[in-house]
């Protein structure tokens, strides 16, 4: 049999400059003998976090016990808590979150002119013997988060290398769909706080302007009448007199495999997923 009493207290204090701390005591007696960790946890001592009976905003930090005598025998323990305004649970920390990029360069066949993008050809429509580079890189978003010793990580690998398939805010930061795309996470071993286990999450987003590929639809070959072959594009001729010519350079097609009626049609643009989506919904809780 376990008695718990408490015995005495130390009011609000201030500790160092940014904390202020508080105490309670306890008597613990045990009809067999027992260890300091088995008072500790004796029913009746609260738990690790437990907030003081005067103040809720200190919480409990600290447990420590002794012996009340050696001639006890260990069947009387002295337990003191202490509280502190300055902690807080492990799973209640707030997420940090850092922001990084990496510089990278790519070819690219389209430009940003305004209203029309332009493709990147001369002006008899075309290509280049090599495309101009411009700086590709990309925004780095390290977040890492405290969760349960329990946390699935099964979510990642579904997650890994999937772009948003739904709009979602990280860091008052609005994303639009197919912006971000989870690279992965790395998750540490248990550790432990005020008596507290937990691990630590650090997980990386990076975004772009879109993580999707879009290509103009041109080529010098159009799908045939039957929708499976191919044949030949050819020029539309004006001149009565002159047949139509096969194409010497990519004519614009109309996103259905057919030619454009004319040379200068905007091609339709074709755009291309080169990754799954997946919707962040269920990494909401490491965002924050």
């Amino acid at each position: 049999m376990t008695t718990v009493n408490e015995i005495g207290a130390k009011g609000l204090a201030d500790g160092d400059i940014n904390e202020e701390r508080a105490s309670r005591f306890f008597l613990v007696r045990s009809s067999t003998p027992i260890d300091a960790v088995a008072a500790a946890t004796a029913s009746g001592i609260p738990d690790y976090f437990d907030p003081h009976p005067s103040n809720s905003a200190y919480l409990l930090k600290n447990k420590r016990g002794r012996a009340v005598s050696e001639d006890s025998g260990r069947y009387a323990w002295e337990i003191q808590l202490d509280y502190s305004n300055r902690i807080i649970h492990p799973l209640d920390m707030p997420a940090q979150i850092e922001w990084d990029f990496s510089e990278a360069s790519e070819a690219y066949f389209l430009d940003w002119s305004t209203p029309d993008p332009k493709p990147v050809k001369n002006s008899a429509g075309q290509n280049f013997e090599a495309l101009p580079e411009r700086e590709s890189g990309v925004i780095v978003c390290h977040i890492t988060k405290n969760v349960a010793t329990d946390f699935d990580t099964s979510l990642f690998l579904s997650a890994r290398e999937n772009v948003n398939s739904a709009g979602f805010t990280v860091d008052g930061v609005s994303l639009d769909v197919h912006q971000a795309k989870f690279s992965g996470a790395n998750v540490t071993p248990p550790a432990l706080s005020a008596g507290e286990w937990f691990r630590t999450v650090k997980m990386t987003l990076k975004f772009k302007q879109s993580w999707d590929d879009v290509f103009n639809d041109e080529g010098y070959q159009q799908l045939a009448s039957d929708g499976i072959n191919l044949v030949d594009c050819y020029t539309n001729a004006t001149d009565p007199n002159n047949k139509p010519e096969k194409v010497v350079k990519p004519w614009p097609l109309d996103g259905t495999g057919h030619k454009k009626a004319n040379a200068t049609d905007t091609p339709e643009p074709l755009t291309f997923k080169p990754y799954e989506e997946l919707d962040f919904a269920d990494l909401s809780a490491l965002l924050s």
